[in-house]
């Protein structure tokens, strides 16, 4: 093991006053920190795009570890209750292959109520797929860090990333690697190793928080044309007329959908409403954002109660460890794909 100088615990503190905003800064002495060079692919975030990039990396032969902010795989289908997958076909076959289908396969088998030859949006039930990806990745021995943040980088030079500072209980440690895959969603990583990102998008979509209601009578002429989210036939999968209730009696600025899915059994409902816009990438924001979109969730559920037979017996069971998040930072890399481009790819 090596050693490698990074920010750590503040002692001596040195206050400098900042001139430009009244704000305090504190001086952080270097201090040497463990070092693990154990790894060809290091992959931060463990969500369907890294738990992906791992197995790959790791069936052919690489020394693979996953470092997970959370304390299970699978990102917000899992972690943030996201009601459903979406589409994995044209409506007429699959679009997608590989890992991809594998995953599609298994996660279908936590949810058998759903007719077997659905491939539109199929419900995600999230302890069935915690565990797909806990088997997929064990299979080809990818080592996983939960609760485990990238705070910090070491840059090799200007353009190669020589390690990444990990905060968790056992305090900061530093991992080497060849490779370094940025699975975060936000290019936390890249963010961190100075990589050019695209313009703000003065349009970012909005964040959600999902959550699952207990004791719901899905089975009435109401709820039942829009269970699944899956829009087929024509149908919107956006539920009409509990939206069109919702706007006039919510009082809320901003919400989404509803759209609904069944879960384990026929009487838990994932939901999909809340909805905010809002810069994850500024804590405080985003913090803010968080206790907004709980309120929002028990106030349209108290609604929901109060107005409709079906919802009159429910109640929140479970919600999202966090809020699901849409967009936020979008590397500038050296090929941006576009629409055209997969309205043009080669036929399967």
């Amino acid at each position: 093991m090596g050693c490698v100088a990074a920010a750590a615990a503040v002692s001596p503190a040195t206050t400098l006053a900042s001139e430009k905003k009244n704000e305090a800064f504190v001086k952080i002495p270097d201090r040497k920190i463990r070092v693990d060079s154990s790894w060809d692919v290091i992959v931060v975030g463990g969500g369907p795009a890294g738990c992906t990039a791992a197995f790959s990396a790791a069936r052919e032969g690489a020394r693979t570890l996953i470092i997970e902010s959370n304390g299970v795989l699978g990102g917000m289908g899992t972690s943030g209750l996201v009601p459903a997958w979406t589409p994995f076909s044209d409506g007429k076959q699959m679009i997608y292959r590989g890992l991809a289908e594998r995953v599609f396969n298994e996660s279908k088998k936590g949810v058998p109520h759903e007719a077997p030859e659905n491939l539109q949006w199929v419900s995600i039930n999230p302890e069935h797929l915690i565990m797909v990806y806990d088997r997929m990745v064990e299979e080809v021995g990818v080592k996983v860090l939960f609760f485990s943040r990238v705070c910090s980088v070491e840059m090799a030079s200007e353009e190669k990333i020589d390690a990444v500072i990990v905060a968790n209980k056992s305090g900061l440690t530093a991992f080497r690697a060849k490779v370094f895959i940025d699975a975060t969603g936000d290019g936390d990583v890249f963010h961190l190793a100075g990589a050019p990102m695209q313009p703000h998008n003065p349009e970012r979509q909005p964040m959600s928080l999902c959550f699952v209601l207990a004791g719901v009578d899905v089975t009435s002429h109401l709820m039942t044309p829009y269970i699944h989210h899956d829009g087929m036939d024509g149908r919107s999968c956006c539920h009409k007329e509990i939206r069109a209730f919702l706007l006039e009696h919510s009082g809320l600025e901003s919400f989404c959908g509803p759209w609904f899915n069944t879960t384990v059994s026929g009487s838990e409902l994932a939901v999909n409403i809340t909805r905010i816009d809002c810069d994850a990438t500024d804590n405080r924001a985003y913090a803010a954002a968080e206790r907004k979109l709980r309120r929002d969730m028990h106030h349209l559920v108290g609604l929901l109660k109060n107005s409709f037979r079906e919802f009159a017996d429910c109640r929140i069971v479970s919600s999202g460890i966090n809020v699901g998040i849409r967009e936020t930072r979008r590397i500038l890399g050296k090929y941006t794909f576009t629409g055209d481009d997969l309205r043009n790819a080669p036929a399967l």
